[in-house]
This record gives C-alpha cells, structure tokens and sequence, in this order.
C-alpha cells in the first residue's frame, strides 16, 4: 500500500496534535517582538488564561518590568546567536496574579536560511519543587541550630533503643 506526502503530513501533524496535547508543560511559539503566536492547552491551563485571551499576548504582559527586561535580554541572546536557552529559571504572574516559578526552555524558529523566525518555548512549573527545597532548607537548619546549641552529647534511638 503506498502512502501519498498529503497522507504522511496528515499522520505527522495528527502526531504532533497529540503530543502538544498531552504533555503537561506549558508550550508556546512567539515572533520576534514576543507576540504568542501559538501554544497549547497547558499553556492556558497553567497561566489561568482562555485561548481567546492569551493569542497575541506578549512575555511583557506575563511577568513584572523587571523579569520582562530579563526575558528580553536572554530572548535576544537566542536571536543573536541562533542557540537555545537551556532551564532558565522565569517568574510568570498568571491572570489571578499569582507569580509562579518556571524552568524555561527557548528554542530558535529557523527558515530554511537559519534565520531566526521566532522562538518556541517548553515551560513546566517548579514553584512547588522551590518552595519544598526551601521548606526543607530552613528545617535543616533549625534542626543543625538546635542540636549545635546543645553542649552535650545527644543520642537518637528507635523505639527498640537501638
């Protein structure tokens, strides 16, 4: 049986449907001016945005002054260079206006000449993942305080003594 080319991009856009759709991180394609051309449904899911609302948002409406001129620069950086940015750590402010911690992947869009288009973007949550790293630093270092504090020497035991 022989597959046509309109056959096979059927199949390889069915295919890429299927996985942008199913992935729980956050994927967005921007123009070169930071304008969201296109993403999926993680992406509305994760920034409390409809689809209506986050076409043709901009990274600058997405975060304060201040990480907006960071994104730019690190953004500019993949432009100039062509190279992607690897885990860059973004704060997003969603539309209740919750900031949200996010490891950030950029990508370079090529044309056929290598010349940047634009970029697609993979962003998953790692607000939670911070917060428990902090929780668990501040309990290290209440239990290392306590324990340094004490002059004696302190045995842990199970409940068998041992």
């Amino acid at each position: 049986m022989r597959v046509s080319m309109n056959d096979d991009s059927r199949i390889y856009e069915d295919r890429l449907h299927s996985i942008l759709k199913g992935i729980e991180e956050v994927y967005i394609e921007s123009d070169l001016k930071g304008k969201i051309t296109f993403f999926n449904d993680a992406a509305c899911e994760k920034l409390g945005y409809s689809p209506e609302e986050l076409a043709g948002m901009s990274y600058r409406d997405l975060s304060n002054q201040e990480m907006a001129d960071r994104i730019y620069r690190l953004f500019n950086n993949v432009y100039r260079t062509g190279k992607p940015l690897v885990a860059s750590e973004f704060e997003i402010i969603t539309k209740q206006g919750e900031p949200r911690l996010m490891e950030v992947f950029v990508y370079p869009v090529l044309d056929p000449k290598g010349s940047v288009l634009g970029f697609r973007c993979f962003a998953r949550d790692i607000t939670d993942l911070k917060n428990a790293e902090m929780a668990l630093k501040i309990a290290a270092a209440k239990w290392s305080a306590t324990f340094d504090a004490v002059p004696d020497a302190i045995c842990i035991l199970d409940t068998e003594q041992r």
